[in-house]
């Protein structure tokens, strides 16, 4: 009998491909979770952080993106945010992100002002926790468009 008919070989390769296949799935929730948060950050946040950025002599406000582990637990943070200081000095950060679960996910759009001792207080939240990956990229656009049409913290 060949190597290539024994039941280890055969059955690893059908488990790869199984797994590609399934991965193939995976990977397009991935892509609409990402392209979303891109898609918001690019687009709602983007045109906040324009308005924002009057030319008055405080700093402007920084735009961003990113991603951070959630400590001991395999869940990982993704967001986009415009941040800035106030003319009382202090920050205002709006947000909308996404925590990836083995189970789910959590959509989550904040607006956070900082209280001067490195604290934030959150002034805005609106939370949304799905299985439904088409569910959740739609609430990450909700999300950021219901905190970036809320400017009056920041003057």
């Amino acid at each position: 009998m060949s190597a290539r008919g024994t039941g280890a070989r055969a059955g690893r390769r059908r488990s790869l491909r199984a797994s590609w296949r399934g991965g193939v799935r995976g990977a397009v929730g991935v892509l609409s979770i990402l392209r979303a948060v891109a898609d918001a950050r690019s687009g709602t946040l983007y045109h906040l952080w324009v308005a924002l950025d009057g030319g008055s002599d405080r700093p402007p406000p920084e735009i961003g993106f990113r991603v951070y582990p959630v400590s001991d637990r395999p869940d990982a943070y993704l967001v986009a945010y415009v941040t800035g200081p106030r003319e009382d000095g202090r920050e205002v950060c709006w947000s909308v992100g996404v925590t990836a679960r083995p189970d789910s996910l959590e959509v989550i759009g904040t607006i956070e002002v900082g209280n001067g001792a490195g604290g934030w207080e959150v002034v805005r939240e609106s939370r949304l926790t799905t299985t439904d990956v088409a569910e959740a990229a739609a609430a990450v656009l909700d999300r950021a468009a219901e905190v970036a049409g809320q400017r009056q913290w920041w003057w």
